[in-house]
């Protein structure tokens, strides 16, 4: 029979002790907690206060303060998640940092589009109304040098007419049909907030303008007044950004001619076509003026071909951290 040493015993219990006491030890030292600071900014620069910073599989977590600040407490292996309404979300391990700068990037597809309404703005999915937008790329399409004759085919419900073959002579505009609260049947024009009662979209250049939106139904009316009752064209010009510039130039130059020109009635034709209408029609006039040789070609006359357009167009766009600026000019002939 063999017999155990008691004090072997209890030197390896001691040693167990030992042993577990330096694993919860060293696992409490590893999940030490530091803080953790630092400030979001925007991609330009700007400070982005309200920006959530969470504990990635956490529910712990902070936001940043009116300067873009943030303090948060963590250990070396968190990850920190950076996210705000716009911008695309980051993500950093914290490591032995105890300062993390973070410049979120915009991201695009999360923005919603949205629309400016007599006194304020909203998003257009939560507004309660119908409407149509165009895009500055979609008025620059066509060459008119009108921004009213670019928005032909392109809303539904939108209905431009041509009133004048006169150059500069501005369209009619109908919305949804011919309806007025007041006699009058054209819709208000709104540029950047402000009602425009004269000039129309003919007196804007339409370079300038960044979209087009249209309000075509009563909701309108119940922002604007009974001025609205035909309906709101909302014009949103192009603006400066911060810190940054933009320099467009646009040249454009055609020739214009019609492919098939009308075969208009000479003097003989003009005169049968009356008699069929009125018979004694040329009767009362000497056989000496009734001289159906003599034609005029007034179509001829009148229309010219390859007659030139020019259009140049000159656009600077730019800001500081402060303010931003917007600076255009145009040549239409």
């Amino acid at each position: 029979m063999t017999l155990i040493n008691p004090k072997k015993i209890d030197m390896k219990i001691r040693l167990i002790i030992i042993g577990i006491l330096s694993f919860l030890l060293n696992g409490t030292l590893s999940a030490q907690s530091i803080t953790v600071t630092g400030k979001i900014t925007e991609d330009g620069g700007s400070v982005l206060p309200g920006v959530s910073v969470l504990i990635k599989g956490s529910g712990a977590g902070t936001t940043t303060d009116s300067d873009g600040v943030y303090n948060i407490s963590a250990t070396k292996d968190d990850i920190l998640v950076f996210s705000f309404i716009g911008y695309k979300p980051s993500e950093i391990q914290v490591g032995s940092q105890t300062k993390i700068d973070v410049a979120l990037q915009p991201d695009i597809q999360q923005l919603s589009e949205v629309v400016v309404v007599g006194y304020g703005e909203t998003r257009k999915q939560d507004l309660i109304s119908a409407v149509s937008s165009v895009t500055s790329k979609e008025i620059t399409e066509f060459k008119s040098g009108n921004a009213a004759i670019s928005l032909q085919g392109k809303l539904p419900g939108v209905r431009v007419l041509q009133s004048s073959g006169g150059p500069g002579a501005q369209p009619n505009i109908y919305i949804r049909g011919i309806a007025s609260l007041q006699g009058n049947t054209q819709p208000l024009l709104v540029v950047d907030g402000v009602p425009i009662y004269s000039g129309g979209l003919n007196s804007i250049n339409s370079n300038d303008i960044e979209r087009i939106d249209v309000l075509k139904d009563a909701s309108s009316a119940a922002i604007y007044g009974a001025k609205a009752s035909s309906g709101v064209i909302l014009v949103t010009t192009k603006k400066g950004k911060k810190n940054s510039s933009n320099l467009e130039v646009g040249l454009n130059y055609q020739l214009q001619s019609l492919p098939k020109p009308f075969k208009m009635a000479d003097s003989r034709e003009y005169i049968d076509m009356q008699r069929l209408i009125n018979p004694s029609f040329w009767k009362p006039i000497s056989p000496a003026a009734q001289d159906t040789t003599i034609n005029t070609d007034w179509w001829k006359s009148v229309i010219r071909n390859y007659a030139p357009l020019l259009n140049a167009n000159l656009n600077y766009t730019g800001g500081t951290d402060k303010s931003t600026f917007a600076a255009s000019l145009s040549y239409f002939k």
